[in-house]
C-alpha cells in the first residue's frame, strides 16, 4: 500500500505535541514528508528532531510534495491556508477551531468540494468515551434544547 504523504504547516505546541507524534505512529500508513512555519528556525529544529525531510518557510511550497496537509497555524489563518491547500489538489486536517466565521467556514467547505478532496476538523474529544456517552444519550432522549458542559477531560 502506497504511504499517504502529509506535511504540517505550523510547528507550534499542537503540532510538536500532538499531530507531528501522530502521524509518526501511522507509518505503515502514512510519511511526514514536510513541514513549513515563518519561523523557519523552529521548522528546520522541528524537522531535524523527527527527521522529516523537507522544510519550508511559506506555506505554499510544501503542497506539491505531499498529498494531504495538517494545519496548525494560529486560527485567523485556517480559512486562507486551507483553502490555498484545496486549490493545490491537498486534502487538509484543520486545528479547532475551523475558521474565524460562518462566511469563512463555508468557503472552506466549498473550496473543498470544488476539488474533490477531504476537509477534516480536529475536534478529537469527539471520539472519548465521554463524549460518546453524551452522545448516545441525546440519541435515546431526544434534539437537546439546551446544553451546558462544564469540563470534559
Amino acid at each position: 500500500m502506497k504511504k499517504l504523504r502529509v506535511g504540517i504547516i505550523g510547528v507550534g505546541g499542537i503540532a510538536q505535541a500532538r499531530h507531528i507524534p501522530a502521524f509518526l505512529e501511522l507509518s505503515d500508513e502514512c510519511e511526514m514528508i514536510a513541514v513549513s512555519d515563518v519561523n523557519i528556525e523552529r521548522a528546520k529544529e522541528v524537522a531535524e528532531k523527527h527527521k522529516i525531510p523537507f522544510v519550508f518557510e511559506n506555506y505554499q511550497h510544501l503542497f506539491p510534495k505531499v498529498e494531504a496537509v495538517c494545519i496548525c497555524t494560529p486560527n485567523k489563518f485556517h480559512a486562507e491556508i486551507t483553502i490555498a491547500a484545496f486549490a493545490a489538489g491537498v486534502h487538509v486536517l484543520c486545528e479547532k477551531p475551523m475558521a474565524l466565521s460562518a462566511e469563512e467556514c463555508e468557503a472552506m467547505i466549498a473550496a473543498a468540494n470544488k476539488a474533490g478532496k477531504v476537509l477534516a476538523i480536529a475536534y478529537h474529544y469527539r471520539f472519548m468515551k465521554e463524549a460518546q456517552a453524551a452522545k448516545n444519550v441525546m440519541d435515546e432522549v431526544g434534539t437537546p434544547l439546551v446544553v451546558r458542559v462544564q469540563a470534559l477531560r
